[in-house]
């Protein structure tokens, strides 16, 4: 965001300043504002709050915020959590917009509003709230607030933004805080050839070798450059010619010019592999990798394949998926113990799997549903072989559940199995490979949280397990524990599947069904969708 007139300082109305060293601050942190007498919304703003002390009560925080700002979301119809948890792995994941999250950023001093005071608990803390994508700004008075914001005389956009660089920050991706540009117009030859979908976002590959994406972005896992959530696609910053992307909870990656890899967005377990635990909203290089031929992104760690079939995993390590015999966490790339020869690879939630030496398949991480195939669950620090599995073509992995596509068109599921995610007619999990039922001719198979889809070589697309949102594109919100033709596709090129949405590249553009919390439909709106809406922007 954005200077105010003064150049070193936002401006209000009274001549009041606001110090914003950081201008990621002054971006990213949206309170809301209400009046004493009837709570109404007064208007949208953004400020750079600092505060100064540390007697920061967080469960004051909370019930500030039960009792005023979710009341607000809670009226729009998003989904919303309130959390304040900074230690790594401790954050909170809901379904849409974190309310409150701290940062590493130190304070600059006191915010100084005009007008009367307010009522708000009383605390301070060292750490900033950021509360993102929230439609009004409370001025609190236990922050060093004296009254209700008013950035009326700004210029800029319709909230008072302005371009500003980012400075020294913008090494190591904190890229300006201004909003990003709109998307170019593609050149008619431009098309998109693949797709993939994160929790809340949705990032398409072109033909060109850029990337564009959509949706959630509070960690900035849209590559633009900013923390901005988008309902139609933005491109992705600074990225070189990319021949795959993979997206995880709240990062993505590529395979760049070489088979090098950039990643961009959430970095708290170090899910970007760049030796930091620093969150970037523009791509950042893995160094020392190169010759890479496919890359996966899990919750929060991700794992690559090279050409000579080795498999290589980093970030988060809790339960064993990055396979090196440890749980410690691995912010740089490491190799996975016991795999050799792979062919295709895949990530979970917090399990890992890869396609080996005559279509075996080798898994590790946490197998509380027997999600690894070995028929027990038990977690596994080093990779285990799929038991009876021969003929895998390709893996898929879900939440707590695994897929592969056969050599001969069929599918095998494994795992849990409660909203029907094994397609194999029941609810019952499976700690060894169960067959799709009813499926044949697969050219590609992709996992969500709890949801699966295949595409077919006559090009229809089927899905089947968790539909509450719609994400099996049938027009319903009801399970399925076997596949479904998902409505109102033409010849699907390929598909992509994330959390509890999916997408499918058609002739003449894309169209996603499912979740759309945060636009990662890209349709411009917010509204689930129980069959294809096309994707707007994009051919």
């Amino acid at each position: 965001m954005a200077k105010g007139s003064s150049g070193s300082a936002l401006t209000a109305e009274r001549g009041k300043s606001i110090p914003h060293k950081h201008p990621a601050l002054a971006r990213d942190l949206a309170l809301l504002i209400h009046t004493p007498a009837d709570h109404s919304p007064i208007r949208a703003a953004r400020a750079c709050v600092a505060v100064t002390k540390s007697d920061f009560d967080e469960a004051a925080w909370k019930r500030m915020l039960v009792g005023i700002g979710l009341r607000t979301i809670a009226a729009s119809g998003r989904k919303h959590a309130a959390t304040t948890g900074h230690e790594r792995g401790e954050r909170q994941r809901h379904a849409g917009n974190t309310l409150i999250r701290t940062t590493g950023w130190q304070s600059t001093g006191p915010i100084v509003c005009p007008g009367k005071p307010w009522y708000a608990p009383r605390m301070l803390a060292t750490r900033t709230l950021v509360l993102p994508a929230l439609a009004s700004v409370l001025c609190c008075a236990s922050l060093g607030c004296t009254g209700v914001l008013d950035f009326s005389g700004l210029s800029g956009g319709p909230d008072g933004s302005t371009t500003e660089d980012a400075g020294e920050d913008a090494d190591d991706g904190d890229a300006s805080s201004a909003d990003a540009p709109e998307a170019e117009a593609l050149d008619p030859s431009v098309r998109v050839q693949a797709i993939v979908g994160g929790d809340i976002h949705t990032c398409a590959l072109l033909t060109n070798g850029a990337a564009r994406c959509w949706g959630a972005n509070s960690y900035g896992q849209l590559g633009d450059g900013t923390e901005d959530e988008r309902h139609t696609p933005v491109d992705v910053l600074g990225l070189p010619a990319a021949s795959a992307l993979a997206a995880g909870w709240h990062h993505t990656c590529a395979i760049v010019i070489g088979g090098a890899l950039r990643c961009w967005g959430d970095n708290d377990r170090g899910q970007l592999g760049n030796l930091k635990f620093k969150q970037s909203s523009i791509p950042v290089e893995i160094s020392g990798v190169s010759g890479i031929r496919a890359i996966a992104a899990g919750d929060v760690h991700a794992c690559a394949l090279t050409q000579g079939g080795d498999v290589l995993c980093w970030g988060a390590n809790g339960d064993g998926q990055i396979g090196d015999g440890t749980y410690d966490d691995r912010p740089t790339p490491v190799n996975v113990i016991g795999v050799a020869g792979a062919t295709a690879i895949a990530t979970g939630w917090s399990h890992s799997c890869a396609v080996v030496e005559e279509g075996r398949v080798r898994c590790w991480g946490r197998n509380q549903y027997g999600q690894l195939g070995d028929g027990t669950t038990i977690d596994h620090t080093e990779s285990v072989e799929v038991s009876g599995l021969v003929g895998a073509a390709a893996v898929t992995a879900g939440e707590q559940f695994t897929c592969a596509r056969m050599a001969d068109g069929t599918a095998m599921c494994w795992g849990l199995n409660g909203t029907g995610q094994l397609g194999n007619a029941g609810n019952t999990e499976k700690h060894k490979p169960v067959a799709v039922i009813g499926l044949s001719g697969v050219t590609f198979l992709g996992a969500g949280y709890s949801h699966v889809c295949a595409r077919q070589e006559s090009g229809v697309v089927q899905c089947w397990g968790e539909n509450h949102l719609g994400q099996l594109g049938d027009g319903t919100i009801m399970n399925r524990n076997h596949p479904v033709t998902v409505l109102d596709l033409a010849f699907a090129e390929s598909i992509g599947v994330g959390g509890f949405h999916a997408c499918a590249v058609i002739q003449g553009g894309v169209r996603c069904w499912g979740r759309n919390d945060a636009g990662e439909l890209g349709d411009g709106t917010i509204e689930d969708r129980k069959t294809p809406t096309p994707v707007i922007g994009l051919p």
